[in-house]
């Protein structure tokens, strides 16, 4: 059967309709976002990082329903004052990733050094990354736990003062799918969070906000990790920050938790708590229970390497990954749509029809999500001739108005021109077909997306179209992540 996992299409929905909006209660759907993680992204770490260097250990997170990767921008050196974009390769390449996985960007924007430098590098990030992700949402915090002490403390008044004077041009350049997050405080801070929206002016208002937390260090026993001192005490957070929001600005945002796990400092494994597997699936979910009870509209886990990472390098789930993706299986479940991913190495119902002389399921160049794709070589016998790959979703395939997209790859050794056109058959047999999508990459994944209407219920078939310029040869395309929602 094929596998279903969300989709980047079903992710850029969820971004656009949920954020800046009042948040779901327990009884309402949960929101896949709480299945976020955060990257390490440290400078002269490209050959080294676990995120960037592993390409197995993406493809785990993807299976563990990871929807949202939250991404550092880092200074030049270790003091935050510094200008300057000192990741910039590190940054570029998860962005890359990040956008290739089809999962949600959530990029932490520099705020420490003097405003006007600040706004040339955030203005660059926002550059890059709206080139890249083009019109889906890329929502972006403004700095990192301002109200910590040290050389990156910023005092509420200052940070606001710095949010009013760059956020503005930041949201024009990045355009209306944008959001963006403050303040981003190490903890729950009741007062920081009030001078916050208190000072945030008109035009510059937050579209979520954010803080971190964690429930207790190496020396703290298990059970406060757990009670009123721990998890327990997020609900009352949670519902204040609400009753500060509607006091301050008549209204509630979403509450987003952008990092979690219960030790924040213990890198070294000296916590015994780590070591109990018992305990860490415990509360893993508890904590992931709590924040869907709570309407918590999106959050991430911390983090991908340090300190409990969900996968290992080799894509293998730990017991906080199994936990994780458990929760999200019992909580949010399956988005709309079947998704096509060929892993199990199954064919899924697809069949050929034209002058399609191979086809089968092939590891050869991996797959879009995962390392599986659908491998054909076609044949156009002239312009008009177009061979196809299809198959008849049980349930029905896309309905009137839900996109489908399909992953397409072409290897670098493809010298001919190559167009596709995605289509769907409805119940009448009438074909609603794309125009003509190009492909011109080669040796990476390419998304198509289709978008039909003039039918009702259900289309009984969904296909794509090939086609060849020089036509008589022999060209090989992959497929993969085929979905729609």
């Amino acid at each position: 059967m094929p596998s279903k996992h969300l989709t980047s299409i079903a992710l850029s929905t969820i971004l656009a309709t949920t954020v800046g909006t009042p948040v779901a209660r327990a009884a309402d759907p949960v929101s896949p976002l709480l299945w976020g993680e955060n990257l390490g992204l440290y400078r002269d770490t490209l050959d080294r990082d676990w995120f960037l260097t592993n390409p197995d250990l993406r493809a785990g997170l993807k299976a563990a329903h990871t929807a949202i990767i939250r991404m550092p921008v880092r200074g030049p050196s270790d003091n935050p004052t510094d200008s300057g974009w000192g990741n910039e390769p590190e940054f570029k390449q998860a962005a890359q990733d990040v956008e290739q996985l089809g999962l949600a960007p959530l990029v932490i924007l520099r705020a420490g050094p003097p405003t006007a430098q600040t706004l040339d590098v955030d203005l660059d990030v926002v550059d890059h990354m709206t080139d890249l992700f083009g019109d889906r949402t890329v929502c972006y915090e403004f700095g990192n736990e301002p109200d910590l002490g040290g050389s990156g403390f910023i005092p509420a008044d200052d940070y606001v003062a710095k949010w009013n004077a760059v956020v503005p041009a930041l949201r024009q350049a990045a355009g209306p799918n944008a959001r963006f997050v403050g303040p981003v405080t190490y903890q729950y801070d009741e007062p920081y969070l009030r001078t916050f929206l208190r000072g945030v002016a008109s035009g510059a208002r937050p579209d979520m906000v954010s803080w971190h937390t964690y429930t207790c260090d190496t020396p703290e026993p298990e059970e406060d990790c757990l009670n009123e001192n721990g998890i327990e005490a997020w609900p009352d957070r949670f519902a204040a920050a609400r009753r500060l929001m509607t006091t301050t600005l008549g209204h509630e945002l979403p509450i987003w938790i952008t990092e979690w796990n219960f030790n924040a400092h213990d890198t070294l494994g000296s916590d015994p708590k780590l070591r109990d597997q018992q305990f860490v699936r415990d509360w893993t979910r508890k904590a992931i229970q709590t924040l869907a009870e709570n309407g918590v509209g999106g959050s991430m886990h911390y983090n991908v390497e340090d300190l409990l990472p969900l996968v290992t390098p080799a894509g293998a789930p730990t017991t906080q990954g199994k936990a994780f993706k458990e929760k999200y299986e019992e909580l949010a479940g399956s988005p709309p749509g079947l998704r096509y991913t060929f892993e199990d190495g199954a064919l899924s119902g697809w069949s050929k029809t034209g002058n399609v002389t191979a086809y089968a399921v092939s590891t050869t160049a991996g797959g879009q999500d995962g390392t599986h794709a659908l491998r054909a070589t076609f044949s156009s016998s002239n312009a008009g001739d177009l061979p196809y790959l299809h198959v008849n979703p049980p349930g029905g395939g896309p309905k009137a108005g839900q996109t489908y997209s399909a992953y397409v790859y072409l290897p670098t050794d493809v010298s001919t021109s190559v167009v596709v056109k995605l289509y769907v058959q409805d119940n009448a047999d009438n074909w609603h077909t794309s125009n003509n999508i190009v492909i011109g990459q080669r040796g990476s994944w390419v998304r198509t997306a289709f978008t039909p209407d003039g039918y009702t219920g259900a289309a009984k078939q969904i296909g794509v179209q090939f086609g060849e310029t020089p036509v008589n040869t022999a060209t090989t395309v992959y497929l993969d992540s085929v979905t729609w929602s």
